[in-house]
């Protein structure tokens, strides 16, 4: 990316990290069942696994210095380096408004695309998703520096979700 190009605007759309966890998707589910039928076997089985490893940090800096709850402040600090050089910032939590953001910063229609239903993860939090203590305490130790990083990048989103729960 040429971060000096003068038209460029960069977008990056961060997601709380224990809600990425819970996503899901075909070979997770199949390994260790859909979160709402997993044993605690398979949670435990689940939370040791490469799928939960920071991953925002893991893409930001190329997997470079990721290394679950081992995982160094300098590390977090090279994936903030690269976000302070995007354009703009979209809190997941609130995507529908940060879309709806960048349409009017741009001046463009909105989206057709964007919808006005909640995600599952507005529905119960991750707490809530993960009823095993040991397990929730692991995968918040291990994701740790996602965790800052996003926290991070709140405070830098074109939209303040917080704002909006009012």
């Amino acid at each position: 990316v040429n971060w000096e190009f003068p038209g460029l605007v960069s977008i990056y759309v961060s997601r709380n990290p224990l809600d990425r966890l819970l996503s899901g998707g075909g070979t997770v589910n199949q390994k260790y069942g859909k979160t709402e039928d997993r044993t605690q076997q398979q949670w435990e089985a689940y939370a040791k696994s490469e799928y939960t490893n920071n991953f925002a940090l893991n893409i930001l800096t190329s997997g470079e210095c990721v290394q679950e709850e081992r995982t160094t402040t300098a590390c977090l600090e090279k994936a903030k380096a690269l976000l302070e050089r995007f354009t703009i910032i979209i809190d997941q939590a609130c995507l529908n408004e940060g879309i709806m953001e960048v349409a009017a910063l741009l001046d463009k229609p909105i989206p057709k695309s964007v919808r006005g239903h909640k995600p599952k993860s507005a529905k119960s939090t991750p707490r809530e998703r993960i009823t095993y203590d040991d397990v929730y305490k692991s995968l918040k130790g291990r994701n740790a520096m996602d965790i800052a990083l996003y926290e991070w990048s709140k405070s830098r989103s074109i939209v303040h979700c917080e704002s909006l729960d009012s």
